[in-house]
């Protein structure tokens, strides 16, 4: 079996345990850079029990918001490639 080069989910899970600990800057650091690197999995941040400890906080909020905006503008820019080759998915 191969091991997967791709450290997205450990990222994800530095995250959620940094978040769950209480070290919050850590926590957004890793967030930070999953956000660079285009991470597009973010359905999970919002039920997240690991992110419970900053799921009020406005760095937090302000940061899924910035996930959301990114996630519409990816759909429009699908939507305007299957309006273009007239698609039907």
């Amino acid at each position: 079996m191969a091991i997967s080069t791709d450290v997205t989910w450990y990222l994800r899970d530095l995250s959620r345990i940094y978040a769950a600990m209480g070290n919050f800057d850590k926590a957004y650091e890793y967030l930070d850079i999953l956000d660079q690197r285009g991470d597009l999995h973010y359905a999970w941040i919002h039920v997240d029990p690991f992110f419970d400890t900053i799921r009020n906080e406005k760095r937090f909020q302000q940061y899924c918001d910035t996930l959301e905006v990114k996630k519409e503008k990816l759909r429009r820019q699908i939507q305007n490639m299957e309006n273009e080759l007239e698609l039907d998915i």
